[in-house]
């Protein structure tokens, strides 16, 4: 990659470049890339070839966008951390090839200097209308972003997760890969990677994009039953250390990095619907209780939580 100090745009970019757009600073444009009407670009920004930053977009900060994306319009990348600490150091965004990112949405600079320390877009990832990436977040590699979900500072998005419309995830909160989430959840812990959550409660594995992604059907019914016996433990942290000395990390490698994930969680895991059951009384529990959702013919709950 090259720096990202001293870009200077050319006359040639200078075509690409519609009449009505502004830009102040430094940019570059590879070969393709061109820049619609009424788009602002400010410090030093580089968009990769064949790139396309739609109409009143904005682009700013130390800005790196790859190769055949396409942002806006009225989209904004680069700008500011929404933090009251932020002093106006020199951070970077990182928006890596294939990406979409669509009307409305936004992904802020990085709080914490430092290329390595990027926000980062994952190649062929998808963000949604009105979606939002906050400082330091880390959205992995075709991972989808539905419309209006909102990503606190330091989130962690695996890759090829899928986060559902309006959904809101705390700061510092992981989201594993190839996890699926419903629309309109709040996340304050860790999702686990193949992990399905469903009104608040892991319900099972994502069957389906285990399927769709090509897993090894032999690592798949390892999956299952790896979850069936989390969702049957207190806690998934008690259940990961009981089957790691049970050498269940040895039967995939996909199992592997769900119990190293587990372990390795400082927020906590969202909790399975299973466990949440177990832990409430009669008198605690709703009439239509999201098992009674999933067990009267749900097809969400059904098909991407039982497999």
């Amino acid at each position: 990659m090259r720096n990202l100090v001293n870009f200077e745009s050319s006359s040639k970019n200078q075509e690409l470049i519609h009449p009505t757009s502004i830009v102040r600073g430094e940019l570059f444009l590879d070969e393709g890339a061109t820049v619609g009407p009424y788009c602002m670009i400010e410090g030093s920004v580089r968009i990769g070839a064949g790139t396309k930053i739609l109409a009143h977009s904005n682009i700013s900060g130390n800005t790196v966008i790859g190769a055949r994306c396409t942002i806006g319009p009225n989209s904004v990348i680069g700008g500011p951390p929404q933090h009251r600490g932020y002093d106006g150091r020199e951070t970077f965004v990182v928006i890596d090839d294939d990406v979409v990112i669509r009307e409305f949405a936004t992904v802020n600079r990085a709080m914490t200097m430092g290329m390595e320390h990027a926000t980062r877009i994952g190649r062929g990832a998808m963000l949604m209308i009105g979606s939002h990436v906050g400082h330091d977040g880390q959205v992995g590699q075709y991972a989808t972003l539905a419309n209006a979900v909102q990503l606190g500072g330091h989130v962690t998005v695996g890759d090829r997760a899928f986060v559902g419309g309006g959904t809101v995830v705390h700061q510092f909160v992981r989201v594993g890969r190839l996890a699926i989430i419903a629309g309109g959840e709040a996340m304050a812990k860790d999702v686990l990677p193949y992990g399905a959550v469903f009104r608040d409660r892991h319900k099972g594995y994502n069957a389906i994009g285990c399927r769709r992604a090509g897993l090894d059907p032999a690592h798949i019914r390892a999956l299952r039953a790896l979850f069936r016996r989390i969702h049957a433990a207190p806690s998934a942290v008690q259940a990961a250390r009981q089957l790691r000395a049970q050498c269940w990390d040895d039967s995939a490698p996909a199992v592997r990095e769900v119990l190293e994930f587990i372990e390795s969680t400082v927020r906590g895991i969202q909790p399975s619907a299973k466990a949440a059951e177990q832990d409430a009384s009669p008198t605690e529990m709703p009439a239509n209780n999201h098992m009674s959702r999933m067990n009267g013919g749900d097809k969400w709950a059904n098909e991407r939580a039982m497999g």
